[in-house]
């Protein structure tokens, strides 16, 4: 059909006006899908609920039943040096100073040590002593390690120095402990030997076994140490001091004192009437006399 000039162009401008409605409506109702996935994608789900409050109890509890959540979050804090018991680096603790103790050519023909200033490159004697050797001045041992006494019996011997914090820097047998001069720098010391604490098999008459830790994993285990001069029923635990021969200290109502280990499996116990086998150091799993 043909229509006058002006009516075509009526014509022309109602069919425009109709197509800028139709896709008016149709854009009015994508803003609203899209809004919904913004907020899960953006808001309470990502970064509002975790991080800002609103939802966080429900997060929390979400994260602690179906693990993934919690792995993930946990993670960053896992990884901190400060808090992560296997940071094989020791962490950011850097001793302060010209060289690096732990590397024994730091100082090229000469040692890396701490000293009251910091470390420093130190003269190293022309026949140095190697690890655990005796010795008597610090340039007597090899770069890497340094002079030092930890008890009269053992006399001064040449320690091999290892960052603070870390696990697996020392010889199978040896772990990382004994802070001295830096707080960045420990030295290897020899890891108590594991034994059966009931029978107290342990190869050192001069020793008990008894409740210990591996100072890098905190692993508990029985192991052998020197005995102590407490006796049963002694206070024990830092400056009481500890318990001799087959006996562990034992906290009962807030007071530390030292028990009798007792096999509970044994028929009859070796508890002394009226006490009996019924006491427990639950991390260790160990068993001990406790009177009623």
């Amino acid at each position: 059909m043909r229509y006058p000039p002006r009516m075509r162009c009526f014509v022309l401008l109602c069919v425009l006006v109709s197509l800028v409605l139709t896709e008016g409506c149709s854009s009015t109702s994508e803003p609203a899908n899209d809004a919904s996935h913004g907020a899960d994608a953006n808001g309470a789900d990502a970064n509002g609920g975790d991080a800002n409050g609103g939802d966080a109890a429900m997060s929390t509890s979400d994260a602690s039943a179906d693990g993934a959540p919690a792995g993930d979050a946990q993670s960053a804090v896992d990884a901190s040096p400060l808090t992560d018991a296997n940071v094989p680096d020791g962490g950011p603790c850097v001793p302060a100073g010209t060289c690096n103790p732990f590397d024994p050519a730091s100082c090229g023909t000469m040692a890396c040590r701490p000293s009251a200033t910091g470390t420093m490159c130190q003269a190293v004697s022309s026949t140095p002593a190697g690890f655990e050797m005796p010795c008597l001045h610090p340039n007597d041992c090899e770069p890497g390690l340094f002079c030092l006494t930890f008890s009269v019996a053992e006399g001064s011997r040449c320690h091999r120095m290892c960052p603070t914090r870390s696990v697996g820097a020392c010889d199978t047998g040896y772990v990382c402990t004994g802070t001295f001069g830096d707080v960045c720098v420990n030295v290897c010391r020899a890891l108590p030997p594991a034994c059966n604490i009931y029978t107290q098999d342990c190869a050192n008459a001069t020793d008990t076994c008894t409740l210990v830790r591996n100072p890098e994993t905190s692993a508990p285990y029985t192991g052998c140490r020197p005995a102590g001069t407490q006796t049963e029923g002694m206070p024990c635990g830092g400056t009481a001091g500890s318990c001799g021969h087959s006996l562990i200290c034992a906290a009962s109502a807030g007071v530390a004192s030292c028990r009798h280990v007792c096999d509970s499996t044994a028929t009859p116990d070796t508890c002394v009437a009226p006490a009996t086998c019924t006491g427990l150091a639950t991390t260790w799993g160990v068993h001990y006399c406790q009177a009623p």
